[in-house]
């Protein structure tokens, strides 16, 4: 979520409308995401019928919005040109249709997901490198 926010934040001047409409469906994903980890794990460690509803009300559209929202901020991102570009393809590889070809092959939906968390390895690892290069300050003259 944060890398969401941060790349999002980055390439913002340059994005289109493509970008900005996965970013929002990204980020509704994230949340539901978020959301549906608290319910699994603090609400089912103690009533463990709340696994289930935590996965269905929560994480299930998750999955559907990360599936359809980070293609279209990977597109925007490869049309904005600043984050880097295997990155920016492997969130668009990763979405729906390489979910539904991932759990065919690899049998397990957390595999699935393989693509869109290698590629926010990329993207996390430009944007940290960024955040962490030496200012570049102009050579005073005398």
């Amino acid at each position: 979520m944060a890398g969401l926010l941060a790349l999002h934040a980055r390439q913002a001047t340059s994005a289109g409308r493509l970008e900005k409409w996965g970013f929002r469906v990204a980020f509704a994903g994230c949340v539901m995401g978020f959301l549906g980890s608290i319910g699994a794990y603090w609400i089912g460690s103690v009533w463990w019928g709340a696994v289930n509803v935590s996965f269905l009300a929560f994480m299930v559209p998750a999955l559907l919005l990360f599936g359809t929202g980070f293609p279209l901020f990977g597109i925007g991102a490869l049309r904005a040109k600043v984050a880097p570009r295997p990155g920016a393809w492997l969130l668009v590889v990763g979405g729906l249709p390489g979910m539904v070809l991932l759990v065919i092959a690899l049998g397990q939906i957390t595999l699935a997901l393989l693509p869109i968390n290698v590629a926010w390895v990329i993207l996390g690892h430009a944007l940290f490198a960024e955040a962490s290069a030496p200012e570049k300050r102009p050579a005073h003259a005398g």
